[in-house]
């Protein structure tokens, strides 16, 4: 089960109401005193933050490949501003099947949505399908020790914003998906990190900012400024960081 969400409150009519009650019993300073002590409790009962979003791992084991299928997340299903995890060798195609989800980072990993199998053996490479999500933080596989892993988005993801895609050692990641620009001001994209490749699939991908920060992007297709490619319509790519260096492999048949 989801923990528990606590959520801010304003001080409620009765509480207050309840806390003047009390105080008018008493006279002199004491009086002002517990109308002061009465107030801070109010607020202080109240102001207790949101509880972190939920962190949900797929195990798969619901029968189906849905994401809306509480027990193949041995509890409850997906909602928005959750975090997913991917680990494991069951139903290793997945199929969102819920509509208008955002994903946001969690705790462990930090990451929207996580590819966290670390052999090829115990674990395999996953693929998720279906409706297509709001990419509201980073991406990440973890380095894998024993073979090696490309997992698999084929869903569109729409971006609002620019967002991190970090491919560690012998895990890479293919997005065939839509990889769409929602911001509504042209400035959503990418910042590839990570020494495995990211593979980009989709030719009418059309975020405009794009970063390789470190090891290889690969992409299906490249056009010029404006017009929608794997690499987006971005006018500049940023390769390289102070100590790491980026490279952009081209494996389509022709760029326009």
């Amino acid at each position: 089960m989801k923990p528990a969400t606590s959520i801010f409150m304003k001080p409620t009519r009765s509480i207050i109401q309840r806390n003047l009650a009390l105080s008018s019993r008493l006279r002199g300073r004491h009086r002002n005193r517990a109308l002061a002590t009465a107030f801070m409790t109010a607020l202080a009962s109240a102001a207790t933050p949101f509880s972190q979003a939920a962190q949900l791992t797929w195990s798969g084991g619901g029968g189906d490949a849905n994401w809306s299928t509480g027990t193949n997340w041995a509890g409850s299903a997906p909602v928005s501003n959750d975090a997913l995890i991917f680990a494991g060798n069951t139903n290793l195609i997945t199929n969102n099947d819920i509509t208008g989800l955002t994903l946001v980072n969690g705790t462990t990993p930090a990451a929207a949505i996580a590819f966290t199998n670390t052999s090829n053996v115990t674990g395999g490479a996953f693929t998720l399908g279906g409706n297509a999500i709001t990419l509201g933080g980073s991406i990440t596989t973890t380095a894998v020790t024993t073979g090696t892993l490309v997992d698999t988005i084929s869903l569109q993801l729409n971006l609002t914003a620019i967002r991190t895609i970090t491919t560690a050692n012998n895990h890479g990641l293919t997005i065939s998906g839509l990889i769409n620009d929602t911001s509504g001001t042209n400035s959503a994209g990418i910042t590839k990190t990570g020494v495995a490749t990211l593979q980009l699939s989709n030719d009418s991908n059309n975020f405009t900012s794009l970063s390789i920060q470190q090891g290889t992007l690969t992409a299906t297709s490249i056009a010029a400024s404006g017009t929608a490619s794997a690499i987006g319509q971005g006018s500049s790519i940023s390769f390289g960081g102070s100590t790491t260096e980026g490279i952009l492999n081209f494996t389509g048949s022709n760029a326009s």
